[in-house]
């Protein structure tokens, strides 16, 4: 019984890789920091899973400039970004980010989290108690 779950995971694993095709980032906080990070990368299209139903998301993040953010009463230089879907699809869903410039470690974010929900502002807090 167990291998046949086994088996079933795998199965299930090897059909959900084999539908991405671009570089793979699940987690944002700390998934674009190669990105951020290189001064000559203006774009980039990568592939993420959707939490809701497992199946593979192609998403654009684009360099939007910088910006000094105040958090904690703490001033930092960051990177401003939009993750949006990619061509004509972007005009149904995007989100700022902002990345630490110096490692590319995500400090804000404001967009929605459902596609009909409300806009959220998230700020990062923590990762700036260790400057």
């Amino acid at each position: 019984m167990v291998t046949n779950t086994l088996v079933k995971i795998e199965k299930e694993k090897q059909s959900i890789l084999s539908k991405i095709k671009n570089k793979w980032i699940q987690s944002f906080e700390f998934g674009f920091i190669e990105f951020i990070t290189n001064e000559t990368r203006e774009r980039m299209t990568f592939q993420t899973l959707r939490p809701q139903n497992l199946e593979p998301c192609e998403l654009e993040i684009i360099k939007q400039g910088m910006e000094l953010l105040e958090i904690s009463g703490k001033k930092i230089e960051a990177v401003k970004t939009k993750i949006t879907l990619p061509g004509f699809l972007s005009k149904f869903w995007a989100a700022n980010y902002w990345f630490r410039k110096d490692d590319g470690i995500l400090l804000k974010f404001v967009g929605k989290t459902e596609l009909n929900g409300p806009e959220v502002i998230t700020i990062l807090e923590e990762e700036i108690k260790n400057l």
